[in-house]
């Protein structure tokens, strides 16, 4: 995962000392383990969501200071409301987030590729957990296993929050797993590569695999009359209407979104019209079909409503960091991670078209090998 890159400056290296100092000074406080007579810096009974921001902001851009103010993570449309937003300790790039099967206000993240935590929508940590291998993927299981898929030994795991150590779930070997995704049935879906490439031969194996909640295969999703159906599938996501949607990699520089059902048959592909250049990220789903998808490249994040028409872009080039990872959650809540440790909760207010349009087959491009 990326990191931030600090400047060796003696201003730098004191404006982090002098924030780990008062954060300090803060925990001690709150704790009741000094009085006010010998801290020097003392929060006020009531501080504001933009203070804190722009007191962590410190840590951002090289050490140069990032003032923070109310439109921080503010898209300016109605149907998308920003309702929290915080910072992750540790600096690092914010590629993991799962929402569903959670309880509710509650999300696993991850800036950190040996961790994972447990946080409400306002960035309290409920619970963490330390990993010995890094994990591609994450989602939660309606019966309260997170799941990961682990890419370099070819297997699915288990933490039940109970005993919080990972269990293998099941194995994908030879193939190597990358997204993840649990539906509220418990089925899972697992992309699978036999390498992560989005070049392609006769023999490669490029898929998506249904699994039952008890580990078993249900099928798989890998060629539709004769055709390929993906290149190289990065993450998946389920959640409406029995459709998978997976983003697929198709090149070093670009890739697409791809809409099927469960059997494999083809609804929708969407690039933005920009196959070679068009970076999804991440995906999700809510319960009303809407999809959002994060474009790093371009810095921004699109909606589609389930006929895969775009229906807004939220362009977020003016912010410190780009889109790295979105979960949606029951409740209409949209969370979006960022590559500098930034976090942000909106509730989606989208209308949802009168009438779902039943796409034909050959709709969807399917690129023959």
């Amino acid at each position: 995962m990326a990191q931030i890159k600090m400047s060796s400056s003696d201003s730098v290296g004191k404006s982090a000392r002098d924030l780990i100092a008062k954060i300090t000074a803060v925990q001690k406080y709150l704790e009741g383990q000094v009085s006010e007579d010998n801290v020097q810096f003392l929060p006020r009974k009531e501080v504001s969501e933009e203070e804190i921001l722009e007191l962590f902001g410190k840590l951002l851009k090289d050490g140069k200071e990032i003032k923070s103010d109310s439109k921080l993570f503010k898209f300016e449309d109605e149907g998308f409301r920003r309702t929290s937003c915080f910072y992750l300790p540790g600096g690092g790039s914010v590629d993991i987030i799962s929402s569903e099967n959670c309880q509710p206000q509650e999300l696993f993240i991850s800036n950190d590729p040996k961790q994972i935590v447990l946080s409400d929508l306002d960035g309290n940590i409920i619970w963490r957990i330390s990993l010995d291998e890094p994990p591609e993927a994450i989602t939660n299981t309606p019966d309260g296993y997170l799941l990961m898929s682990v890419f370099q030994t070819n297997e699915i795991k288990g933490i039940r929050q109970i005993d919080r150590t990972p269990k293998t779930y099941l194995s994908t070997n030879p193939l190597k797993p990358l997204g993840i995704y649990c539906e509220t049935d418990g089925t899972l879906l697992v992309c699978l590569v036999d390498k992560f490439d989005p070049t392609l031969s006769p023999h490669n194996r490029r898929l998506v695999r249904r699994y039952s909640s008890q580990g078993t295969v249900m099928n798989s999703v890998e060629n539709y009359k004769g055709n390929r159906i993906y290149r190289c599938p990065y993450r998946v996501c389920g959640g409406f209407s029995n459709r998978v949607h997976v983003i697929d990699i198709t090149s070093s520089h670009g890739g697409s979104v791809v809409v099927t059902t469960r059997e494999g048959k083809p609804i929708f592909t969407f690039d933005n019209g920009r196959p070679d250049t068009f970076c999804p990220k991440a995906l999700c789903v809510d319960t009303r079909g809407f999809m959002y998808i994060t474009d790093s490249q371009a810095r921004s994040i699109y909606t589609l409503d389930r006929n895969g028409i775009l229906t807004k872009e939220f362009d977020v080039s003016s912010l410190a960091a780009r889109p790295t990872a979105i979960s949606s959650s029951s409740d209409s809540f949209v969370v979006l991670g960022f590559d500098r440790s930034h976090v942000a909760v909106y509730e989606s207010g989208l209308s949802s078209p009168a009438s779902e349009d039943i796409h034909r087959e050959g709709e969807m491009a399917v690129s023959a090998l």
